[in-house]
């Protein structure tokens, strides 16, 4: 396999357009202006990204209090370099190695990628659910 590296990344460090081009490009991210997708990033408490060699191939950001909840958000990875392990290598990193691996409850969105998230053991929640959502119209 090639080499793929994993780190945390400073907005600091980061071109936007390559990722306002990315999350514009989604499904989620299609209705979003390229400042709504940069303030996102910019406030988000951790950015993960996939590098081939030192060019970003895939992103993830995780919203956080570092304690009670974790929420896993616009996960994007190249598409040439799609099923090959990398987004999920992403996940695990942002879970398991940046200081969140005690977070009571994670969350996420997703239309198409429940197998992908299933592996660490996100569920679907019952149709009774607590949860509540509260959408800008």
């Amino acid at each position: 396999m090639f080499n793929i590296s994993i780190k945390k990344t400073m907005f600091s460090e980061l071109d936007p357009r390559l990722f306002t081009a990315w999350i514009k490009s989604s499904y989620w991210g299609e209705d979003l202006s390229e400042a709504e997708i940069i303030s996102s990033f910019k406030h988000s408490s951790l950015l993960v990204f996939a590098y081939k060699h030192d060019t970003p191939i895939g992103c993830l950001r995780v919203i956080t209090d570092t304690t009670r909840c974790a929420y896993i958000s616009d996960v994007w990875v190249e598409a040439p370099y799609r099923y090959k392990g990398i987004g999920k290598r992403m996940i695990g990193f942002a879970i398991n190695d940046c200081g969140l691996a005690d977070v009571r409850q994670w969350l996420l969105s997703t239309r198409d990628q429940q197998q992908l998230y299933s592996v660490f053991g996100f569920t679907r929640p019952a149709s009774d659910t607590s949860i509540m959502i509260k959408k800008k119209i």
